[in-house]
C-alpha cells in the first residue's frame, strides 16, 4: 500500500533505528471471521521515543550553529515533544462519540516499554479529500474550512474547562503558564536570530517584530493564562487533517497524529489552521474577522458556554504571537537543515495576520 506523505515531520527526519522499528507501515490483512474471508487495509504506526525525537532535533539545532547548539539541549525537555510516544496512545483511548467520529478507526494499541514499542494500528486512509495538502492549501475552499472548524469545535468541546486530570488520564503535559514561557525567551530569541541569519525572506522588520513580542511577552501572554482551556491537537494543519466522506454521503473531518496534544486555548488550533489555509495577500481584516467570529459561535454552540468576543479576540492574538515565536521558530530552524514546502508561506501569512490585528 502507498505511504506517500504518511510520515510525521520529526519521524521523517530520523535515520534508521537499529533498536526498534519506527515509522508508518501499511498492510493488507487477510483473515476469516465466522468462516467468511475478509480483507482489511491498515496502517501500523510505530512511534519513536520522545528522547529519540528530541535528540534528533538537538542535532538539527547543532547544525544551525553554536548559539542553538549550546542553548537547545538546555531547553529541549520543555518542548511539546516530551512524552509524545505515550501521549498519542493515551489520546486514542478516548471513547467519547464526538472524538471517535473525527479520528481514524483505531484497531489496536500496543505498548511495551521494555521493547520500546508504542504502536497504533488504524484503518488505512483511502479516498479522503484534501489529504496531505500542506504544500498547496489553495485547494481548500471556504466550505471546507467551515466544515473543519465545525468539527474542531466538537473536539474542543469534549474537555472545554474540564482539563483536570488529563495529565494522568491521557499522559498530556500540564498547562504551561506565562512564567514558564518567559523562561524560554532566550531560546525564542536564538531561534529568531537563526532565521534572520539564514533565511532571506525573514527580514529586518520580522526580527524587530519578534524582539518586540519577546519584550512585551509578560503583557500579552496573560490572556492565555486567564481564558478557558481545553485539550488541543497542537499540530492542527492540513498535514494532519482531511475530510472523510461516509457511506451516507455525510462528511466529517478526520484528525490524526495527536502526539503533540496539550492543554491550551482552543484559539491555538484555530490560529494554526488559518495560518496554513489562508493565502498570502489574499485575505483581509474582514476575512480574519469572519473566521474568528465563525469559530467563536461554533464553540459556543458545541459547549453551551457564552464566550465574550473581546476576550476571545485577545486569546487569539496571544496564541498567534506565541505560535510565531515558538512553533514557527522551530519550523524555521528545521527548514534551514531540511526545507519544508510550507514554511515560507505560513510565516508570511503570520506576518500579514499580525499586521492586520495590530493595526485595527
Amino acid at each position: 500500500l502507498d505511504t506517500e506523505g504518511g510520515t510525521s515531520i520529526i519521524t521523517g527526519l530520523l535515520g534508521a533505528n537499529e533498536e526498534h522499528l519506527v515509522g508508518h507501515f501499511p498492510f493488507t490483512l487477510n483473515y476469516r471471521f465466522k468462516g467468511e474471508r475478509r480483507t482489511q487495509a491498515v496502517m501500523v504506526k510505530s512511534k519513536p521515543l520522545d528522547q529519540e525525537m528530541l535528540a534528533n532535533l538537538t542535532g538539527v539545532a547543532a547544525a544551525c550553529g553554536p548559539a542553538l547548539a549550546e542553548l537547545f539541549p538546555r531547553y529541549r525537555e520543555q518542548l511539546d515533544l516530551s512524552g509524545c510516544h505515550k501521549k498519542e496512545l493515551g489520546i486514542y483511548r478516548q471513547r467519547h462519540p464526538d472524538f471517535i467520529r473525527r479520528v481514524p478507526t483505531i484497531l489496536q494499541l500496543y505498548e511495551n516499554d521494555e521493547r520500546k514499542a508504542h504502536v497504533v494500528v488504524m484503518n488505512y486512509f483511502d479516498g479522503g479529500r484534501l489529504m496531505n495538502t500542506e504544500a498547496d492549501t489553495s485547494v481548500w475552499t471556504d466550505a471546507d474550512i467551515q466544515l473543519v472548524l465545525r468539527d474542531l469545535a466538537a473536539l474542543h468541546a469534549i474537555h472545554f474547562q474540564q482539563t483536570d486530570g488529563l495529565d494522568t488520564d491521557l499522559a498530556v503535559a500540564p498547562f504551561h503558564n506565562s512564567q514558564h514561557i518567559q523562561s524560554l525567551s532566550v531560546l525564542f530569541d536564538a531561534l529568531s536570530d537563526n532565521a534572520f541569519a539564514k533565511l532571506d525572506w525573514f527580514t529586518d522588520a520580522d526580527l524587530a517584530t519578534n524582539q518586540q513580542l519577546l519584550a512585551e511577552l509578560p503583557q500579552w501572554r496573560g490572556a492565555i493564562d486567564a481564558h478557558p482551556k481545553t485539550l488541543i491537537h497542537n499540530d492542527f494543519n492540513p498535514r494532519n487533517v482531511f475530510i472523510n466522506t461516509w457511506a451516507d454521503g455525510g462528511e466529517t473531518s478526520c484528525v490524526y497524529d495527536w502526539e503533540l496534544a496539550k492543554i491550551h486555548l482552543p484559539q491555538h488550533d484555530l490560529v494554526e489552521f488559518l495560518l496554513f489555509t489562508l493565502q498570502v495577500d489574499q485575505f483581509d481584516n474582514n476575512t480574519l474577522e469572519h473566521w474568528l467570529e465563525t469559530y467563536r459561535q461554533q464553540l459556543q454552540r458545541a459547549t453551551g458556554v457564552e464566550l465574550d468576543a473581546g476576550a476571545w479576540r485577545a486569546g487569539f492574538i496571544a496564541c498567534l504571537k506565541e505560535y510565531r515565536l515558538f512553533r514557527l521558530g522551530l519550523y524555521m530552524m528545521v527548514h534551514c537543515v531540511s526545507p519544508f514546502s510550507f514554511t515560507e508561506r505560513v510565516f508570511k501569512v503570520s506576518r500579514q495576520m499580525l499586521g492586520l490585528l495590530n493595526h485595527e
